[in-house]
């Protein structure tokens, strides 16, 4: 049974690229959290956390270009949080790196925060907002 789990209820934006890549996360967040029950090797849980920094990273990227194509008016409190986010993984990646090679709870309810509070908050409000013209946000059609 997944530790994280998709709810297309309370995490789907309709926005397809935007979703598939929260699912991606969701998987890797998983696979961490599975790796590290099952006491797997230090390189193999390593290696996943810095799969999720990539996709994090990728997937930052495209949201704030979206939300930019929609010309979304907060774009930069969204960028603000994404940069407290990134530096957030980074400190847990570091304490990692210097620890046993286990992953703390802490580094678990990090994760399950940036699901609840900025997926289903934050993610929700710019999910919600219109694109002001036909060709803003066309690359990521909402459903």
């Amino acid at each position: 049974m997944p530790y994280f789990k998709w709810d297309e209820a309370d995490l789907a934006l309709k926005i397809p690229q935007i979703d598939r890549q929260h699912r991606s996360l969701i998987d890797t967040m998983n696979r961490i959290f599975d790796l590290n029950e099952g006491k797997a090797e230090r390189a193999e849980i390593e290696q996943t956390i810095m799969l999720l920094r990539y996709l994090m990273t990728e997937h930052f990227r495209d949201e704030e270009a979206y939300m930019a194509s929609i010309k979304f008016p907060r774009l930069d409190i969204h960028k603000t949080i994404h940069k407290q986010l990134r530096l957030r993984l980074e400190d847990y990646i570091e304490i990692y790196r210097q620890g046993d090679g286990v992953v703390s709870r802490e580094f678990f309810q990090f994760l399950q925060v940036w699901l609840t509070s900025h997926i289903m908050g934050v993610d929700k409000e710019f999910s919600l907002a219109q694109p002001l013209s036909e060709t803003a946000g066309a690359r990521y059609r909402r459903i």
